[in-house]
């Protein structure tokens, strides 16, 4: 079992440079399309992964049916499965995505949702910042849910579809606090996050699934971020697009990781023998803990 990400590089002149590789721009609309020309990319996950949605789909026109499946109506247009396509290209959906706000919520199983999964060539997930610690009990929690998650796509994409997960890019764990954002920056120091992206790493090996690895990458736009998560359309966003579009579309390839098997105890022992990781995850507000009814203990385990 493997998992990949970019080989490790460095920030020269305002451009991300990869040890093993020259990375294309992919700055323009056009460059953009040309990339994604005949390709279907699927993201799945939370608000991080929909501002690339977002930022890719930017001109491009709704699809409303695939293959006869109409888009269901939903109460929240932002949770809707939605396909977009390339003008030029209107009856062929080129980026699409599948909200679901976290590895533990499960993902849709509606026609036009499943349709959407199918034909995927590459499927993005996005899972993790609304996950830790605030929607479940640990690591060994989110590490089940995200195994199962990953597992769910690969068996129901078609065969040779890419999936790959994104790891945690750079949060800033200062302006969470700043805003108040209780759930963000009680439950996620870097310490904590760090422990999150192992998991993450954890669960990719144990499917076989690609980890794309933002963390260096995107750690400049943190100080710009208004919330210390979501990052600007220009900056963090486009820097995200742009590996990931390097990732598809370019020679740059995915360095192989260590050949590493299946260790779901990894993440677990981690964490508990980081000290900071181990402070409840609670809201001072109320005095109690975020998450599904843990005990302040059970979030540490």
């Amino acid at each position: 079992r493997t998992a990949a990400q970019l080989y490790p590089g460095a920030w020269r002149d305002g451009q991300w440079h990869p040890e093993n590789c020259s990375i294309e721009g992919f700055r323009k609309q056009e460059e953009r399309a040309s990339c994604l020309s005949g390709k279907k990319v699927l993201f799945v996950g939370d608000s991080l992964g929909l501002q690339v949605f977002t930022y890719l789909s930017d001109g491009f026109k709704s699809v409303t049916t695939v293959n006869g499946f109409t888009r269901g109506v939903c109460a929240d247009a932002r949770s809707c499965p939605s396909a977009y396509a390339h003008p030029d290209t209107p009856t062929q959906w080129t980026v699409g995505k599948i909200w679901t706000n976290g590895a533990s919520t499960p993902l849709p199983t509606d026609p036009f949702s499943l349709q959407l999964i199918g034909e995927a060539d590459v499927i993005v997930v996005s899972q993790g910042m609304w996950d830790m610690g605030a929607y479940f009990c640990g690591p060994v929690d989110f590490f089940e849910s995200l195994k199962a998650q990953l597992r769910y796509l690969k068996g129901a994409a078609k065969p040779g579809a890419d999936v790959r997960i994104w790891s945690l890019h750079w949060l800033h764990y200062t302006k969470m606090k700043a805003k108040r954002n209780n759930w963000a920056y009680l439950c996620n120091p870097e310490e904590k996050v760090q422990v999150y992206r192992d998991v993450i790493e954890e669960a990719a090996a144990c499917t076989n699934t690609s980890v794309v690895d933002v963390t260096a990458a995107t750690r400049p736009f943190a100080e710009s971020s208004a919330d210390g998560i979501h990052y600007s359309q220009s900056g963090g966003v486009a820097v995200k697009t742009q590996i990931l579009l390097n990732h598809i579309c370019s020679p740059c390839p995915l360095a192989p990781r260590e050949l590493r098997p299946c260790e779901p105890e990894r993440a677990k022992q981690h964490w508990l023998s980081v000290p900071k990781a181990n402070q409840p995850c609670a809201d001072n507000a109320r005095g109690t803990p975020l998450g599904r009814g843990c005990p302040y203990r059970t979030l540490d385990k």
